[in-house]
């Protein structure tokens, strides 16, 4: 069966490099300062922006450090989304292995119980 990738040309990748606009202020944990937007945004509010750039631009098919290197719950919510709403969307991890420090491997990989908010979010789909 043919899907819509085996008719495009080429597929373009983003280097996101979420890195480098993350907010390490304890004060507010896992927010991101991103140019264009009021604020700062949170996951979801990172989620929904990349979603919509997939959705804008259909030869997007990759996505390289969506979120900062520490920001594992954000990357885990953007697979779960991804998996949802655009599957072709690859996601790469490069700053996770800048190091050879594999317990940052094993973190973003461990699988942790849904907070009350997760399971809520997940009955109001």
């Amino acid at each position: 069966m043919a899907t819509s990738l085996d008719n495009k040309v080429f597929r373009i990748g983003v280097n996101v490099d979420a890195d480098s606009v993350f907010n390490k202020d304890p004060k507010q944990p896992n927010m991101y300062e991103v140019e264009g937007m009021k604020g700062q945004a949170n996951h979801q509010m990172m989620i929904d922006s990349y979603v919509k750039l997939i959705n804008d631009h259909p030869l997007l098919s990759y996505l390289e450090d969506p979120f900062a290197e520490a920001d594992f719950a954000g990357m885990r919510k953007l697979k779960e989304a991804l998996k949802e709403k655009a599957p072709q969307v690859e996601v790469g991890l490069k700053n996770i292995f800048k190091s050879s420090d594999l317990q940052i491997v094993k973190e973003l990989t461990k699988f942790e119980e849904l907070t009350e908010e997760d399971l809520e979010a997940e009955r109001n789909k």
